[in-house]
């Protein structure tokens, strides 16, 4: 090489032999080792990428062919040696190694047959067609059969993917997605049964039937039970609607709305309890009764009392109406036609007044009583008291009697107490506990009894007393304060109390009934008296202070004379 150089160079400069410039011949040739050549006598070692296997000539490298790659690693002493390329590989030559052919990337296909000078060539798959890569052509996408569906669009690199429809879904197949089985309408019903290939089909409801759609059969519809009103019209798409009837109205049920309540006139009465599901009925009212409103009972006529007349008789749509009896007139049964004028009284009478329900008394002047039948001519007069509001009683001449006759009294067997209170009083006799003794008979102011006491007869014309004849009964007469017994209230069964002059008592029982009461004379306070018990306690009217509310207060106090006793002349009548 080097030589060839010179050569070259001797020709551009027109180098001849004949030439007095011309360079020395070369000096004597020199036995070179391998991987250096000779030059100017010398040994050059060979450039980089050069060899010398003989050490003549530093020579480039050789290159491999197309189809094969280096098999060892040239030096300066070696050329390049080279070697075919396996199967499924290629090179182009050179210095390249053998590589393997190129796969086709997914959604493309080999475009050539490789070799082992040329890689494998790809195309795009065409629309419609799909490849993984590789060697692989391009083949048609896949169609889903019927009863399954797409789960994955196809794409150039991947075929389409299908499954088995779901409970619901169906499909035709192909390229198509499963989608839901059909839902029917409102007013329709299926007409068949779907599949995984197969919609659902549907068919309109018959008269008389409806559905609401979806997977529902038609059917029929519904009757409102009893007590229930429809509240609509029913039709294909839609049932009977329902609702309790409200009050005031029903219904049998079925098809129908609730209806109002038959009213019954004035002169009937409903005869049933309607309810929501039965109607009311009605009847006439029954003679001596009647309706003035609709749906009310029927009442009986009101009955005038003992005091009225009938202004107005009854009707069967009317009250029958009372009017008072006016002033001396009076009715002592119920519905009288009319009043009737008072009795006239002659001479030699008591005349008990009359009132609205009764006629006038004519009695005897020795009689008492609420009929004035039962006669005292035979007892007399001991003692007579118009008792003051109020009174400090603690010796017997304290007590201001109007009349005392105790003086005068012989043997008696029975005493008897008469308290007016205004227009009523209150006659109370029983067999002697004196001992014939008339001055412990009358306020006791300095003597006790707290005793049972027999043969009590009573006489009143007051509503609050009971007419009895010679029951047994018990009297507090004592000036003593006192307490209530056992029952905690004061009525009686009092228990006497230590302090003397502290209260006083005057009272008059019968089994649990006080008669009659006289308290609290001995103390400066309001004096307490009555007929009969109090409606509540104090029922033996303790500490009511109530002698202020009467404007007459009287008490008189009688004995019956034993074996035909008499007193002086008159002390013996009632002076009535």
């Amino acid at each position: 090489m080097r030589i060839v150089s010179l050569t070259l160079l001797c020709v551009l400069a027109a180098c001849s032999d004949s030439g007095s410039d011309a360079p020395d011949p070369p000096d004597t040739p020199v036995d070179c080792a391998a991987g250096t050549e000779p030059q100017a006598g010398a040994c050059v070692a060979c450039d980089d990428g050069t060899f010398s296997a003989d050490g003549t000539e530093c020579v480039a490298w050789s290159d491999c062919d197309a189809g094969s790659e280096p098999s060892n690693t040239p030096s300066a002493t070696q050329d390049r040696a080279c070697a075919a390329c396996a199967d499924g590989q290629f090179s182009v030559g050179g210095t390249d190694d053998c590589a393997p052919y190129s796969a086709c990337a997914a959604g493309t296909e080999p475009a050539n047959t490789p070799s082992a000078t040329q890689d494998r060539q790809c195309d795009a798959c065409a629309v419609g067609t799909f490849s993984a890569g590789g060697t692989d052509e391009c083949v048609a996408w896949s169609t889903c059969a019927p009863g399954e569906g797409v789960v994955s669009e196809p794409t150039a690199s991947s075929d389409r993917e299908c499954a088995a429809c779901a409970d619901g879904t169906f499909s035709a197949g192909g390229a198509d997605a499963c989608v839901a089985w059909s839902l029917c309408a409102a007013g329709t019903e299926p007409s068949n049964t779907p599949t995984a290939t197969e919609d659902r089909t549907c068919d309109g409801c018959d008269t008389g039937t409806y559905s609401a759609g979806g997977t529902d059969d038609c059917v029929a519809w519904s009757l409102c039970a009893a007590g229930e009103g429809a509240t609509n019209v029913p039709d294909a798409s839609t049932d009977r609607s329902c609702a309790a009837c409200a009050t005031g109205t029903f219904s049998p049920g079925g098809t129908g709305a609730c209806l109002t309540w038959t009213d019954c006139s004035p002169g009937n009465e409903p005869s049933n309890v309607p309810t929501a599901s039965t109607d009311r009925t009605c009847a006439a009212c029954a003679t001596g009764t009647y309706s003035d409103t609709a749906n009310t009972a029927c009442v009986a006529w009101t009955d005038c009392q003992p005091g009225q007349e009938v202004a107005a008789s009854g009707t069967a749509t009317a009250d029958r109406t009372c009017r008072s009896c006016g002033v001396g007139e009076f009715t002592d049964v119920s519905n009288a036609p009319e009043c009737t004028l008072w009795s006239e009284c002659g001479d030699d009478v008591v005349e008990v007044s009359g009132t609205t329900s009764s006629d006038r008394l004519c009695c005897d002047v020795d009689t008492v009583g609420s009929d004035c039948s039962y006669d005292i001519a035979d007892w007399a007069l001991v003692y007579d008291l118009d008792i003051p509001v109020t009174g400090e009683w603690n010796v017997l001449a304290d007590v201001p009697y109007a009349v005392d006759n105790s003086g005068i009294v012989g043997a008696y067997s029975k005493i008897g107490y008469l308290l007016e209170l205004d227009d009523e009083y209150i006659w109370a006799e029983f067999n002697d506990v004196s001992g014939d003794d008339a001055t412990e008979i009358g306020v006791p102011v300095d003597w006790v009894y707290d005793t049972n006491i027999t043969g009590l007869t009573l006489r009143s014309n007051s509503s609050n007393v009971v007419e009895v004849d010679g029951q047994g009964g018990n009297i507090e007469f004592w000036h003593f304060n006192y307490s209530p017994g056992g029952d905690g209230v004061y009525d009686t069964d009092d228990e006497i109390g230590p302090t003397a002059d502290g209260f006083g008592s005057m009272q008059i029982h019968r089994g649990s009934r006080t008669e009659m009461a006289f308290n609290r004379w001995t103390v400066a306070s309001t004096n307490e008296v009555g007929i009969g018990p109090r409606a509540a306690a104090p029922f033996d009217y303790t500490n009511t202070s109530n002698a202020g509310t009467f404007s007459t207060r009287r008490l008189r106090i009688y004995v019956l004379p034993q074996n035909g006793t008499t007193f002086a002349p008159g002390a013996n009548r009632l002076t009535r």
